[in-house]
């Protein structure tokens, strides 16, 4: 494992204005797989939409909306977030987004067939730690899976 004097040597280079531009391998971040499959993302406005006059359950620092069609079952569940810009700048909206994509990445895929659901973002996120967004996260998603009956697989 290279130290952090050894990382920052090799990223600024010993001329090179370009950070970056020659990182030793042992420096760079490890990939973190928390983008949702394509298969479960939700995508177009209609969908959207839909989902959104749905059912609704939520806390403080997140609102999730959900609706199971039945034109849509045996098709798996879809997911979709919405940060507006009240939660903070574009760094704040996407780090947010980047941990509920992490939160929601393995559940997904155990959630019943057929449903689309938006989860959006309420203000008040920004100050909470990851820990409590997970938390807020599991809660509203047992109270919305559990009003479709069915028993939420969420940890």
């Amino acid at each position: 494992m290279a130290s952090a004097t050894a990382c920052r040597h090799a990223l600024a280079g010993p001329f090179s204005p370009l950070v970056g531009a020659r990182a030793a391998p042992s420096c760079l971040p490890e990939p973190v797989a928390t983008m949702l499959p394509a298969q479960h993302r939700l995508r177009d406005r209609r969908d959207f939409t839909g989902a959104v006059r749905g059912l609704r359950a939520g806390n403080r620092l997140v609102v999730i909306h959900a609706t199971h069609s039945t034109k849509r079952s045996g098709l798996p569940p879809r997911v979709g977030l919405a940060v507006s810009r009240a939660v903070g700048n574009a760094v704040m909206r996407n780090r947010v987004k980047r941990i509920l994509r992490a939160r929601l990445a393995p559940v997904v895929a155990s959630m019943p067939t057929g449903i689309d659901m938006v989860v959006r973002a309420q203000p008040a996120i920004t100050g909470a730690s990851q820990d409590d967004v997970g938390a807020a996260l599991t809660s509203a998603l047992r109270r919305i899976l559990g009003s479709f009956g069915a028993s939420p697989a969420v940890p």
